[in-house]
């Protein structure tokens, strides 16, 4: 029966519940709005199918084949624009569109809320693209992936790297026409502490009662890709629209996230990262291109593409018209989430303690964190660290210096 008693050990991924074949495992949010499985014992028969399937129970990895790595940019600028990125993730579903296939990846189901679904079409595709800074809930998504390639059908899944990594443990086996992309992960925040910024943004944006949220963009690219902005949409009961529009260096919850206040706690000790999710093809942006490749960067979104199998060079193949090679020592300079967790701060555990409290507002809570976090000399020595690509160099070293 699954247990948790060390959250730093439950990716959230939803495999033990999928796996149960007697329904003993359902998904519940603790105080910090993060789901964790919760075990039926009057229900739960012992199979042990839960543990076998949970990603967080690897304790080696095998070694992974890196392919190769590319600079991508879509050559429609609409699908561009429209993505977090370079748009490759659109050119690789649409063409399993045109073999009839399917994809299965996270849409918002509300402002609030990012969930697995599965589409069928191009028209749906849109729903797909661009980056939600929120866990997704997955739902029956696995069981749905496992019907459709037993069907003979293809299918692409996309999604975090324990959540692609989960996905190859529960279906046990691997399938022909199954492709696995996941995504360079910065680690995923607090969904409780993103409806509390939500409403409080409307609030101070004069927004009244009679409108709600009705859509949301991460990174909105109005103002370039470098530049992007959080923009909101909010609808009034008589159907009018309004947007509200803020670069992203002040948004407040984009500030939190990128500074780790909120992160899952397993997020500070991802064991998923450098390929360690056994993914097809990871993508990422390509922060940095314009150092590594100035002619090719026009600040519309450029795709950091790692392939990491002989499928995953298959599916990539047809893509290449807009392409450039590019080295790991480019990725490890400019993409440093691609090899490292997230360093847990101490501020957390005041951001937590507070919030959870209820003292003053969270935009206020967030601000004056993020303000404190910034101006301490430790944390400026690890972001040089982690920029330069060295931190865990480092941080290996004075383990052992301690141990002597």
């Amino acid at each position: 029966m699954v247990t948790i008693k060390d959250k730093e050990q439950c990716c959230g991924c939803a495999g033990c519940s999928q796996s149960c074949p007697v329904g003993a495992i359902r998904m519940e949010s603790d105080a910090e709005g993060f789901l964790y499985p919760v075990a039926n014992p009057d229900i739960c028969i012992e199979c042990g199918l839960c543990h076998s399937v949970c990603p967080m129970s690897i304790t080696e990895h095998g070694d992974k084949l890196l392919v190769a790595i590319h600079a991508y940019k879509n050559p429609v600028d609409e699908v561009r624009l429209r993505s977090s990125s370079g748009g490759l993730f659109s050119k690789l579903a649409t063409a399993i569109f045109n073999r009839g296939g399917v994809v299965c990846g996270a849409v918002y189901d509300t402002p609030l809320i990012v969930k697995h679904i599965v589409i069928d079409s191009v028209e749906q595709l849109p729903l797909l693209c661009g980056s939600k800074y929120l866990q997704s809930e997955i739902g029956d998504s696995y069981v749905q992936v496992r019907n459709i390639l037993e069907s003979g059908r293809e299918v692409l899944f996309s999604g975090t790297p324990c959540q692609v990594a989960v996905l190859r443990r529960f279906l046990g086996k691997d399938y022909a026409n199954l492709l696995l992309v996941d995504i360079i992960c910065h680690g995923v925040p607090s969904p409780e502490v993103w409806r509390a910024c939500l409403s409080e943004s409307l609030q101070k944006s004069g927004v009244d009662m009679e409108y709600r949220a009705s859509g949301v963009n991460f990174r909105d690219k109005r103002n370039g890709w470098k530049h992007y902005g959080v923009s909101l949409t909010v609808k009034h009961f008589n159907g009018t629209l309004k947007e509200i529009y803020e670069p992203a260096s002040r948004n407040t919850f984009m500030k939190g996230f990128l500074n780790d206040l909120y992160l899952r706690p397993s997020c500070y000790s991802c064991m998923f990262k450098a390929g360690e999710s056994d993914s097809d093809i990871t993508l990422g942006d390509f922060w940095g291109v314009e150092k590594v490749n100035p002619l090719f960067d026009d600040d519309k979104g450029v795709s950091l593409v790692i392939i990491n199998s002989h499928k995953g060079k298959e599916a990539f193949t047809a893509n290449t018209e807009d392409c450039i090679d590019v080295s790991l020592d480019d990725v490890a300079k400019y993409n440093p989430s691609y090899f490292q967790s997230a360093v847990r701060p101490k501020e957390r555990d005041e951001f937590f303690k507070e919030f959870l409290g209820a003292r003053g507002t969270t935009i206020s809570l967030i601000e004056r964190l993020v303000k404190q976090r910034s101006s301490g000399f430790k944390n400026r020595i690890i972001t040089v660290l982690r920029r330069v690509g060295l931190y865990d160099t480092v941080k290996r070293f004075s383990n052992k210096l301690k141990q002597l």
